[in-house]
């Protein structure tokens, strides 16, 4: 009661030793529908976390039946985030985790013990459940801050300039990282030292970038150091240094950081061969659910800098009021706003 709670199941253990043949595909139906209620049960009598992970058809099971098993598989596994509290750790997560059901099943020790893994499996099984527990257990970062030079792009802009600076597939994977958790709501901001027009003019005449200036809700391109300007951006945001992961090539850039600034969490990028990885192992920003709201946070933010600056240039607070022409409902919440009332419950800044 005081844990979390991991059920880890394959639908062919249930029919393994199964005496009828016809009957295996109705019996794997029922079992899957037995689940379901056995866990919406569970749910509703412990208050818990609960992490349910389903794993495909090992190689021992061929031809129609496997294809009838994975589907009642994929069935199961749709039900089963209809209940309230139950974390899937779905097929990506495993393989993020490097599982394989192919290349790490133990045939031998699966007949002998209903062992079904190699070592290496069962270690990428346990590593796939703990990111999950860190998910549950640890509020996710709000804010990626990117350098420039040498971390989304090749090269240095003040030297090569917006046509010199080269994109290759590592850099572009930065960016792809990048434009996937904006779209989950992290924040995206650089803290570059250049000039400022360089680094504009790469995302105005390069089409060939991923990330673009409106995935960017603000940014620091300046010669100041790099730890002030990650001060300045988290007032302007408000939103503490512990919300920010940092991202440079500069090991001299990630140290100064990492002894000015101990919250922010403070990542070197790695060789090319290594970025893929790198990325797919960052559980910094992983979130159990997305809101609507977190799709739109960006623009958000993006809004609320303008209403700051407005109040800045107004001298009458009634004007002020007046111009931003806010209308207010206050109501009962309707059933699809509570996962967005729980997440406001977890704000840490206010």
């Amino acid at each position: 009661s005081n844990g979390i709670n991991v059920f880890v199941v394959r639908l062919e253990d249930f029919v393994r030793d199964y005496a009828e043949p016809k009957g295996i595909v109705e019996h794997v139906e029922k079992t899957a529908l037995d689940l379901v209620e056995s866990l919406s049960q569970f749910k509703n009598r412990t208050g818990s976390p609960a992490m349910f992970a389903l794993l495909p058809c090992s190689p021992r099971i061929s031809g129609e039946l496997k294809l009838k098993l994975n589907d009642i598989t994929a069935s199961l596994e749709n039900r089963l985030r209809s209940i309230p509290g139950l974390v899937i750790i779905s097929t990506e997560d495993l393989s993020k985790a490097s599982f394989n059901t192919d290349s790490g099943y133990d045939g031998l020790s699966d007949e002998l013990a209903h062992v079904p893994f190699c070592e290496a499996s069962f270690a990428a099984l346990a590593l796939a459940i703990a990111r999950k527990v860190h998910a549950i257990c640890v509020p996710a970062r709000k804010v990626l801050v990117l350098d420039c030079d040498n971390t989304i792009w090749r090269g240095v802009v003040g030297e090569d300039g917006p046509d010199g600076i080269l994109l290759p597939p590592a850099f572009l994977e930065i960016q792809r990282f990048a434009v996937e958790v904006q779209s989950q709501g992290i924040l995206i901001c650089l803290v570059s030292k250049n000039a400022e027009q360089d680094v504009l003019d790469v995302f105005e005449k390069r089409s060939d970038m991923l990330l673009k200036m409106d995935h960017i809700v603000s940014y620091r391109i300046n010669w100041a150091s790099k730890h002030k300007n990650l001060e300045s951006l988290a007032g302007e945001l408000n939103l503490g240094l512990d919300s920010f992961v940092f991202l440079d090539d500069n090991p001299v850039e990630c140290a100064q950081i990492r002894s000015a600034l101990p919250k922010v969490m403070t990542l070197q990028v790695p060789t090319d061969d290594m970025v893929f990885s790198f990325l797919d192992h960052l559980w910094a920003f992983d979130k159990l659910t997305v809101t609507e709201e977190d799709a739109k946070r960006t623009q958000m933010y993006r809004e609320n800098n303008a209403r700051q600056q407005l109040e800045a240039t107004t001298t009458d607070i009634s004007e002020f009021l007046a111009s931003l022409e806010l209308v207010i409902d206050i109501d009962e919440p309707e059933n699809e706003e509570w996962s967005r009332l729980a997440q406001l419950t977890q704000r840490t800044n206010q």
